[in-house]
């Protein structure tokens, strides 16, 4: 029996070669790509295609073959070492039970399973490197004929084509197409191969043993966060693991495939052969079906089992219990295995963004232009980055959750230390460059609030009278709660504000304004903030506060000309009195709704257009203008379009 930790890392070697395979296909493909140049005639360019195919296709299968031998020398080991340790648990349980069988190299019924088993094993790593192989070819002959085709449409330049499609090409990775029509990653399927391999041959010898020792009873290991569906089935590893089963006589002489060849003195006597206590063991938990026990990546194992001995995997009162005599808790158990699935998408997302990484530096490296190197960095930059916030988040998740990190299943071959290291600066350059910029956006947007915010507290004879004192004799908080309550009444949008008011006199007095809503979604208000701007900023939360300054910024001039016009509108609908002075922007607002007539009235035209999603509301507006020129002629166009240059981002 192999113990469920047994598997972590044991591939690590053989996967190692594996990624230097999809590194050379991956580099091969682009430098092939990127030296092709230019579109040639066709009859010259199918030629250079067929050229190219056969040098790439030599190449790749001399990588292959110098990595064939030593992936047979690494799963020849990987799977004996699976064997041996599995051997070494079953011993403890067959001395107990007083039973004494050769060991395995030295057993040759043993012996002739572990040949079959590994000579299967090699076969499918081949079929997955052929298959690769040939793969790899489809998709450079693909690549080049797209690359033509958004050449001669006159889309982009070759390198720039180029390029893009190769950016998808290493998102995706090196794949391997099975005939049921699934497709893995090449390290994915290499890594379900060998895992699997181990537990099935381990599984294999078990059951040989099991017939050799004259026991037909089976005990199942058991972990905590174990693969689990809603029912009680073979797919669902919870429902059957730490438990005891029974299996015939024709079930082992069918899943060891090997005629019995032991002699009377090694068979022990006194075997238990009662069935009647105990579920099936084939049915139960699914073994050689692929989803059950020792399928595709289950780190679960089995041992022989005797009445005699107690279990394991349950404690004094009966509780399945993991091999450090830890109690596991179904629903423990379940979170544990989401989170472990989501640590290796975690993972995943690694590696694709450091294949991402390797190929834009070859482009970059590559590229003539300087216009498409330029952009190129860019993007070089902005994944160094995501990898940075990837691996931050990973080692967070890992660490919340008390997962194990496994830095191996994050490595990519070709992004080493020197690789790591420009990755690193880069995205170093990325997070500085968007600091500066974030700070420019949010003083931009501070200056905006402040500008909009002094026309109105400031404005000297501008003003609604209103007769509603609902915000009268209330509290800085009671005024937003009142303000979030009125927004809602019309704008289906929830607020993204917090609850948090800050009243800061000193603050306003030196930033020179009456309130603003912070980035955060604070209200920052002074004692004299006027019922107006409290609406005001509460639309905002409404709004604007969906975005981040970054992406705020295309839209800036729209989003505060429709919050200012319909925080108006709502004080005029709702009796509220408020100050406020001429605004170019809210007159276009006006002006355009006189002369088009979107709504009947503006505090209907304020309503539905805030109601647009804030990054279709001026190409909603428009829309709105051509459709009435193109029906109306071109009488008021060039006060329609002046209204239209006030509001644009």
């Amino acid at each position: 029996m192999l113990k469920p930790e047994y598997f972590e890392g044991k591939e690590e070697r053989l996967m190692e070669l594996y990624r230097q395979l999809e590194d050379f296909i991956l580099n091969d493909i682009a430098g092939r790509l990127l030296t092709a140049g230019e579109m040639s005639g066709t009859a010259d360019r199918l030629i250079y295609k067929l050229r190219m195919m056969g040098e790439s296709r030599e190449a790749i299968e001399q990588k292959l073959q110098e990595l064939t031998g030593l992936s047979q020398k690494e799963l020849r080991a990987i799977l004996q070492d699976a064997v041996l340790t599995s051997w070494d648990s079953d011993m403890d349980t067959l001395k107990t039970m007083g039973i004494n069988i050769t060991s395995p190299l030295e057993n040759p019924a043993v012996i002739e399973l572990m040949n079959a088993q590994y000579k299967k094993s090699l076969g499918e790593l081949r079929n997955l490197t052929r298959t690769t192989m040939n793969q790899s070819q489809i998709d450079l002959i693909n690549m080049l004929d797209e690359a033509d085709m958004r050449v001669a449409s006159g889309v982009q330049s070759y390198s720039a084509a180029v390029c893009d499609i190769l950016d998808r090409y290493a998102g995706k990775g090196v794949e391997v197409l099975y005939p049921t029509g699934t497709k893995r990653t090449l390290e994915a399927a290499v890594l379900c191969c060998v895992r699997t391999s181990m537990a099935q041959m381990a599984a294999k010898v078990t059951l040989e043993y099991v017939k050799q020792a004259g026991t037909n009873l089976i005990i199942t290991s058991a972990h905590t966060g174990a693969r689990f569906t809603d029912h009680d089935e073979p797919a669902n590893h919870m429902s059957w693991q730490g438990r005891i089963f029974y299996i015939s006589d024709a079930d082992l002489a069918k899943h060891t495939k090997v005629k019995d060849k032991i002699e009377e003195s090694g068979v022990a006597a006194g075997g238990s052969k009662n069935s009647g206590n105990y579920p099936d063991f084939i049915k139960a938990t699914g073994y050689g079906s692929g989803e059950g026990l020792c399928g595709y990546n289950c780190r679960h194992s089995f041992g022989p089992y005797d009445e005699r001995l107690g279990n394991p995997w349950r404690d004094k009162d009966g509780n399945l219990i993991d091999g450090a005599g830890n109690r596991i808790d179904a629903e423990e158990s379940k979170q544990k295995y989401r989170n472990s699935q989501k640590l290796r998408s975690m993972e995943r997302a690694i590696r694709k963004t450091k294949r991402e990484l390797l190929t834009k530096r070859k482009e970059i490296d590559s590229v003539a232009e300087t216009d498409v190197k330029s952009i190129l960095q860019e993007d070089y930059d902005k994944l160094a980055y995501k990898l940075r916030q990837q691996n931050k988040a990973y080692n967070e998740f890992a660490e919340a959750n008390d997962l194990r990190k496994q830095y191996e299943r994050i490595k990519v071959s070709g992004f080493k230390r020197k690789q790591s290291a420009k990755a690193n600066g880069a995205a170093t350059r990325y997070e500085n460059q968007k600091n500066n910029s974030r700070k420019d956006e949010n003083r931009l947007h501070e200056e905006t609030e402040l500008q909009n915010v002094m026309n109105d507290n400031n404005a000297e004879g501008s003003r609604f009278i209103g007769t509603n004192t609902i915000f009268e004799h209330k509290s800085p908080l009671e005024k937003c709660t009142i303000a979030k309550e009125l927004t809602g009444k019309y704008i289906r949008r929830e607020s993204k504000w917090k609850g948090i008011v800050k009243l800061d006199d000193e603050k306003c007095r030196r930033d020179k304004i009456a309130g603003r809503k912070e980035w955060g979604c604070t209200i920052l208000v002074n004692s004299k903030t006027q019922p107006k701007t409290y609406i005001h900023e509460m639309l905002h939360s409404r709004s604007g506060s969906y975005l981040n300054p970054i992406s705020y910024l295309p839209y800036r001039k729209t989003e505060e000309a429709t919050t200012e016009f319909l925080a108006r509108e709502i004080c005029k609908k709702e009796g509220i009195s408020y100050q406020y002075k001429v605004r170019l922007d809210i007159d276009a607002l006006i002006r355009i709704n006189e002369i088009i007539k979107i709504e009947k009235n503006n505090f209907d035209f304020a309503q539905i257009l805030y109601n647009k999603d804030i990054k279709i509301r001026y190409i909603w507006l428009e829309n709105k203008v051509k459709r009435y020129l193109l029906n109306n002629g071109m009488e008021n166009k060039k006060e329609l379009e002046q209204c239209l240059e006030v509001l644009k981002g």
